[in-house]
């Protein structure tokens, strides 16, 4: 888990625009807290797949929280911190606790699947 990140979002913009942007941002980022210049970050591949109905939305999702748990991390998912599983939950009390969640670190997928 530490050499990859699963992310099930809605973009706006073409998927490889959204990943060079994102990769670009988080690679700057993470390579400045590790005092790092002038090395990659990211891999160069990424393994971007159209989400086509609600099933397979929920099938991506439920594997991409049990993925912590199968590489050891956790027990449990929701116990993962960067997990959508216990702010999915949460969420379901309405969309006003999906802005909420934006406005931290934590945006679940299901979060922003209701506000789009």
């Amino acid at each position: 888990m530490a050499n990859h990140v699963h992310l099930l979002i809605r973009p706006a913009i073409t998927p490889d625009l959204l990943l060079n942007s994102l990769k670009g941002a988080t690679a700057r980022y993470a390579n400045r807290l590790l005092g790092r210049t002038g090395e990659p970050f990211w891999q160069k591949e990424s393994y971007d797949h159209w989400v086509r109905n609600k099933d397979e939305f929920e099938k991506i999702r439920a594997y991409i929280e049990a993925n912590p748990v199968k590489a050891g991390l956790v027990r449990n998912p929701r116990d993962f911190p960067w997990s959508s599983a216990e702010r999915r939950d949460e969420s379901r009390r309405g969309t006003h606790e999906c802005v909420r969640h934006l406005k931290t670190r934590y945006a679940s997928a299901h979060c922003l699947s209701r506000l789009w």
